[in-house]
């Protein structure tokens, strides 16, 4: 293993801001650092030392990860056992979700579509914005204001507690409309953007993999960064049928090219923890 040991560097940063600025995102503070490292981890969980050790990695002081332990302890986000943290409450409903995200179970595709109806005239912003996460975790697509679809090619009992709140505040229906099926999941869906964003996690994944491969330390932080890209984009997969599925749609090759990624990078991390 070569490079650093510990602690960070100038070029570990400069690599870091260089890749988050290449995928438009944002640097993450402590609490989203510490989330995505037990997000990604053995489902064991990872010590207080080696959560603290990672968060140096982007420049976290050590005080900071440790104030912001036990903060996610106090507010049920983290749990302990045997010297270990690990995700809990909505942070580890969001780890089933994404392990769900990378290894997704689609279903024959039989022509129809799922359609979700709101059915409450009134509703809180609460009801609201609950609904809107459940739709966007279910991948329904928003058709007009009121009414989402999608193409029946996911098992309908998935995710109980998001269908649940889809099931209190809507009517759900099958639809076989005389639509261009595959004119509407791209009203449902901005494919293209999709497909671009996927694109370039996978140029992103390249230009990372051959440090993760040497062992380079130094690809720990921008590697994380990746990987956390596209776990997330991931989640905005729709899912479609190969029916529906634009030319060259690029979801399955980056399913396959993040394994290999992630292997590589969980194996050079557990050797710098160690």
């Amino acid at each position: 293993m070569t490079g650093t040991t510990g602690g960070t560097t100038p070029n570990e940063v400069s690599q870091y801001q260089l890749m988050w600025r290449d995928l438009g995102l944002r640097p993450l503070k402590a609490r989203s650092i510490i989330a995505s490292a037990l997000l990604g981890s053995d489902p064991a969980g990872l010590t207080s030392r080696q959560v603290v050790r990672f968060c140096g990695l982007f420049g976290v002081p050590d005080t900071t990860a440790r104030v912001t332990l036990s903060r996610m302890m106090a507010g049920g986000e983290l749990e302990m056992s045997d010297g270990r943290y690990t995700l809990a409450g909505r942070l580890a409903d969001r780890r089933v979700r994404q392990s769900m995200s990378r290894v997704p179970e689609m279903l024959p595709w039989d022509g129809n579509f799922e359609l979700e109806m709101v059915r409450l005239d009134r509703r809180n912003a609460g009801d609201r914005v609950a609904l809107r996460g459940a739709m966007h975790n279910l991948r329904l697509g928003e058709y007009r204001e009121g009414l989402w679809m999608r193409p029946r090619n996911l098992d309908p009992l998935r995710l109980a507690e998001d269908r649940a709140i889809v099931g209190r505040q809507c009517e759900t229906m099958v639809a076989s409309g005389s639509q261009d099926p595959a004119d509407l999941v791209g009203r449902l869906w901005d494919l293209r953007a999709w497909q671009r964003l996927a694109q370039s996690l996978r140029s992103s994944m390249a230009r990372t993999q051959t440090d993760l491969d040497a062992c380079v330390v130094e690809a720990l932080a921008p590697g994380f960064m990746v990987a956390a890209a596209v776990t997330h984009h991931f989640a905005d997969d729709p899912l479609l049928p190969d029916e529906l599925a634009p030319a060259r749609w690029p979801a399955r090759v980056l399913r396959e090219e993040w394994e290999r990624f992630d292997a590589s990078w969980q194996r050079l991390l557990r050797e710098w923890l160690d």
